[in-house]
């Protein structure tokens, strides 16, 4: 977990046995990206950031870490004026070995938005690239440094 700490965002959580939720946010090295105020978020609201279409994927996320201790995924969340942002949500669950059912989550959020948006133009480019190739009216062959070929249309 402390290699983990050079993310964005990162917390403890703590479920009591009452169902009690607190949350406590990491300072010092986290930088708080992008900058909003974290202590305007309560312990049950971080998942009301979480997008619509996103809430089940986090739930399942939860779900497998409560199962094995540990899961990561990706997934929006919606920050308001700040924009939707893409995330890597890495969660660890201890459960208290005294058996009172207190549980603690230790999260680390990562924003992965740059990356994503970089991924997405990727694709758009290489669509672009093939329907170009396939629409050309010239034969095209790329040949790879064997002298296989690669890709013709």
């Amino acid at each position: 977990m402390i290699a983990e700490l050079g993310s964005d965002w990162a917390c403890v959580t703590r479920c009591d046995e009452d169902g009690t939720w607190t949350r406590e946010w990491i300072a010092g090295a986290v930088p708080g990206r992008p900058d909003i105020d974290l202590n305007t978020i309560s312990a049950e609201g971080l998942a009301d950031l979480v997008a619509e279409e996103d809430r089940g994927a986090a739930r399942a996320q939860f779900d497998r870490a409560l199962e094995s201790g540990s899961d990561r995924t990706e997934l929006r969340v919606d920050l308001g004026e700040k924009g939707v942002r893409w995330v890597e949500s890495s969660l660890r669950v201890a459960k208290s070995k005294n058996g009172d059912g207190t549980l603690r989550t230790f999260t680390t959020i990562r924003d992965v938005t740059d990356r994503h948006e970089t991924e997405e133009a990727l694709r758009q480019s290489e669509s672009q690239y093939r329907a170009l190739i396939q629409q050309a009216s010239d034969g095209i062959i790329v040949f790879d440094s064997d002298g296989k070929i690669h890709t013709s249309n």
